[in-house]
């Protein structure tokens, strides 16, 4: 009886550890699923939509950048002016891959790396329809290390963090990257525009509000 007691104890304790591991395993593969998802809705430029992968309390540090929570990642998502959905003649393929995760012991928790490589580029028969500090073609290198939460029962995105290791031409290759990534100096000269656009207007402001100022006070002083 007592030989029958110790080994039911034992199946009872290896069916609990096989639950917490199947548990586990289940969270990696979910984990796994959502950021492969993260990499497919935006190769189809379905940025709405990647909104939804994150936490509300969500942290995500891009290019020098902190946004919080969903409507900080609503605004870093929020560059398609509306366009929704693959477009045609512009080619963006994530290829995720090498991922390292780990699972807290409560499974509520969890931690992954992943490498992104990137493919970039405007087909020249569609180059007009884009901006014109848009780079023409590029190849992107990035590390992923992402913090995940349990949500009601659903893996979230809590941290994202997303670092570019290199950005470079198709003809040169990595051995001729620059240090500053391409979309940083290809957007320079429009963000310079777009600064020294709000500045004039800015300026325009204040000048008439001078002006105003300055019309009230001759008012006054012919009324004297």
């Amino acid at each position: 009886m007592t030989s029958d007691t110790a080994r039911i104890e034992a199946l009872e304790k290896r069916a609990a550890a096989d639950s917490r591991e199947i548990e586990r395993l289940q969270a990696v593969e979910a984990i796994r699923r959502l950021h492969f998802t993260y990499g497919y809705l935006m190769d189809k430029w379905l940025f709405d939509d990647i909104v939804d992968l994150f936490s509300e309390t969500a942290t995500l540090y891009f290019m020098n950048g902190v946004f919080k929570g969903r409507e900080g990642a609503r605004r870093l998502y929020g560059f398609s002016n509306g366009l929704r959905g693959p477009q045609e003649g512009f080619l963006s393929e994530h290829i995720l891959a090498q991922e390292v995760i780990h699972v807290s012991e409560d499974v509520t928790r969890a931690w992954g790396r992943f490498r992104c490589f990137l493919q970039i580029g405007v087909h020249e028969s569609r180059r007009a329809e884009f901006p014109a500090h848009f780079a023409g073609q590029f190849w992107e290198a990035g590390i992923h290390e992402n913090e995940y939460t349990r949500e009601d029962g659903e893996w979230k995105i809590k941290v994202f963090n997303y670092r570019i290791t290199f950005q470079c031409n198709y003809e040169g290759g990595w051995a001729h990257a620059p240090i500053t990534p391409l979309i940083v100096i290809s957007g320079a000269a429009a963000w310079a525009g777009r600064i020294a656009r709000r500045a004039a207007a800015m300026a325009a402001r204040i000048h008439h509000a001078l002006s105003l100022s300055s019309s009230r006070d001759r008012a006054a002083n012919w009324e004297r």
